[in-house]
């Protein structure tokens, strides 16, 4: 147990859970890093970690806060508030992070954790992370249930210095992702993002956002680059964005279903990766939707993008870039004048 206090517990390197079956409660308190702690170098705040020949399982940490104080770090080696790693069974309960580069991670070696009710708040570069860092399914059965990133606005719109990139990063290998009743409000950056980077041999896979709202903040993005460096079955249910989404590369089985998004849907149009492979909506509502519907090539074969839409509620005509074919309308509820852009 960690005692609650009215002042922060100052640390000057990374806090370690390195055993099993290990319960930390932390109401009330909060460890913060202290003024130049990882400068030059990487020290996260707190650290879950087992090894790769040894992982560990059981951890809870329940009610603490951690301030990250990134801000007064110099050339800090990207750390997180929160990181964990080779290790299962892992539950972040009512956790608070604030003032991280990336607040709160699930990385390589991590599966069936999940973090509940939590919060990030001031993040620099990512809020919630799901990451393999480069090794398909080196973490998978991640779970993120009621979780909020908030208020993190780019240092343009009056938030902290830089620039945000995604209030949710999941990628590079990670699989069996679930994000149920999450939210983001008044962020920089993307809503989310869900891509891998470079290079080939990387696949990310079965990733569910079941009731995802996101306010002032920027689109989801999803991206697929090759057939050896993928993305595929994505799917949304009952979401509502205020900014859209924007879908690159040759992405596969992305499904939709219900909710609303206030900003445009679209796929292939810049980027330079080309339409995504196949695509179903059903039961939503939709401001804009611009496809790239041209036949294309993901590394390994030739493919013709296909996109489909069933009982849904359009506020703008679509617009196709190729066969317009392609885009299969079915029972949708279009504007008066209904023809298909070319």
């Amino acid at each position: 147990m960690l005692p609650a206090a009215e002042r922060p517990y100052l640390i000057g390197r990374t806090l370690r859970i390195a055993a099993d079956n290990i319960e930390l409660d932390a109401t009330g308190a909060t460890i913060q890093l202290a003024d130049g702690a990882s400068s030059h170098k990487k020290v996260h705040c707190l650290l879950v970690t087992g090894t790769e020949s040894r992982p560990i399982r059981g951890i809870v940490v329940r009610g603490l806060t951690v301030d990250a104080n990134y801000w007064q770090q110099q050339n800090a080696a990207q750390p997180r508030g929160i990181e964990c790693r080779w290790a299962s069974e892992v539950l972040f309960d009512r956790v608070t992070v604030r003032r991280a580069w990336v607040s709160l991670a699930f990385a390589r070696g991590s599966s069936h954790c999940e973090a509940r009710d939590c919060v990030v708040t001031q993040w620099h570069n990512d809020g919630f992370d799901a990451n393999g860092d480069g090794v398909t399914r080196s973490a998978h059965h991640i779970r993120f249930v009621r979780c909020r990133a908030v208020d993190s606005p780019d240092e343009s719109a009056g938030g902290l210095p830089g620039r945000r990139d995604d209030a949710w990063e999941i990628e590079d290998g990670a699989t069996d992702i679930e994000l149920v009743d999450c939210v983001v409000r008044n962020a920089g950056g993307k809503a989310f993002g869900v891509r891998n980077h470079p290079p080939t041999g990387r696949h990310t896979r079965n990733v569910q956002f079941i009731r995802f709202q996101a306010t002032d903040a920027g689109p989801g993005w999803i991206a697929s680059r090759t057939h050896d460096n993928s993305v595929a079955g994505i799917q949304l249910t009952d979401c509502q964005m205020d900014a859209g989404l924007k879908l690159q590369g040759p992405i596969r089985d992305l499904r939709i279903r219900g909710g609303r998004f206030a900003g445009p849907i679209t796929s292939g149009i810049d980027g330079g990766v080309g339409p995504l492979r196949n695509a179903e909506v059903v039961g939503a509502e939709i401001e804009s939707l611009h496809v790239n519907l041209k036949p294309s090539h993901d590394g390994a074969e030739a493919y013709q993008p296909t996109f489909t839409l069933r009982q849904v509620k359009l506020a703008k005509r679509p617009i196709v870039e190729g066969a317009a074919e392609h885009l299969r309308l079915e029972d949708c509820q279009l504007p008066t004048d209904h023809d298909v852009h070319r």
